[in-house]
């Protein structure tokens, strides 16, 4: 079974490496302080290196959301359900459903960051594969490097029942399912609750 959350960690780690290297290459090469800082313009991360550590820390969080899905729905069998399951997660629709906080508030806290994050990184991934001119800052991309990492230890921590939840609200977008959990909503005040909150 293909291990997701180890994927995720190395694309967290490839992001790593193509902002971090070059500072830590500069200061082993670099003797003094002048030529540490004659070296840095030569080997600051570059544009390209940016959007780059940029798509991967957005993938890392899609796939980990990818691999909480197929686990959730279809546990560690059936290996072909389990990679439909995967790659059944549409990138608009997924954003569409993390932002829309009326519903979103039926969910731990724990899963409103990550829904919160990921629909911020997959606007600057857009930024980064659409818009020559953007050019991102090295401390914004390190911060949302750490952001990425602390959200999905969190995420990680989430009872399983809560993220089955989750996976249903981000991949069942039909109009079918819509209508369905109006009507649902319209019955009972809506049917899902976090389960810290469960009698």
């Amino acid at each position: 079974m293909f291990d997701y959350k180890k994927y995720v960690d190395g694309l967290l780690g490839v992001a790593d490496r193509l902002i971090n290297l070059p500072h830590s290459d500069r200061a082993h090469a670099a003797a003094s302080a002048s030529q540490i800082r004659a070296h840095a313009t030569a080997s600051a991360p570059d544009r390209a290196d940016k959007c780059s550590a940029v798509g991967r820390i957005y993938y890392a969080l899609f796939s980990e959301l990818c691999g909480s899905n197929a686990e959730a729905f279809i546990g560690s069998g059936l290996r072909k359900a389990w990679g439909e399951v995967y790659r059944g997660l549409n990138h608009g629709e997924a954003r569409k459903a993390c932002n829309h906080l009326k519903n979103m508030k039926k969910f731990p806290q724990e899963l409103r960051e990550f829904a919160h994050l990921f629909e911020q990184l997959q606007g600057r991934r857009h930024l980064a594969d659409y818009d020559p001119t953007v050019d991102f800052d090295e401390s914004d991309i390190q911060n949302w490097l750490h952001e990425t990492r602390q959200a999905i230890a969190q995420f990680r921590e989430v009872p399983l029942e809560d993220r089955c939840a989750f996976a249903a609200w981000v991949l069942m977008r039909g109009e079918d399912s819509k209508v369905s959990r109006k009507h649902q909503s319209e019955v009972d005040g809506g049917s899902y609750q976090p389960s810290e909150n469960r009698p």
